[in-house]
């Protein structure tokens, strides 16, 4: 049986010291995207009263545009907002499973052994998260068994 020690103490301290102060987004990410939406409202506003006021169809569809133009630069400055979010999650997540940060660096050894929970239909590498503390078999080749999506075993770096 193979026993795997993963998510210690150590690992969650050093995740944690990863993030940015405030949870997955930085203060400054918080007023940058507070004062974006903020813009990005004022633009909507001030198009919707310019197109309530105008008198020819042409002076509305100009005053439509200045709205539509808040709505994409609110949409944009969200969608950056949430990418840094995400990856901040990333990052934490690769600091509390070990995973290096590149993985072209992870040296891969010729006869790599597999393991598989009793009754299990996936195979896993021994150093996997999800067979870590439990009880696990060795496994000579994949067969008919279905690799991890988490250790892809059978997959060179």
């Amino acid at each position: 049986m193979t026993t795997v020690a993963v998510g210690t103490r150590a690992a969650v301290r050093r995740a944690a010291d990863a993030a940015p102060v405030g949870g997955l987004w930085a203060r400054t990410d918080l007023a940058l995207v507070v004062g974006a939406n903020a813009v990005g409202l004022v633009l909507i506003v001030v198009g919707w009263l310019g197109s309530s006021d105008a008198l020819t169809l042409n002076a509305g569809v100009d005053w439509l545009k200045v709205g539509i133009v808040g709505v994409i630069f609110a949409g944009v400055c969200n969608g950056l907002f949430l990418l840094r979010g995400r990856r901040a999650v990333g990052l934490a997540r690769r600091a509390v499973l070990g995973v290096p940060r590149d993985r072209r660096a992870v040296v891969v050894e010729d006869e790599v052994a597999l393991v598989a929970r009793p009754g299990s239909r996936r195979v896993h590498r021994p150093t996997c998260p999800m067979v870590a503390g439990k009880p696990v078999e060795a496994v000579a080749a994949v067969g008919d068994l279905t690799p991890c999506e988490l250790c892809r075993p059978g997959v060179a770096g």
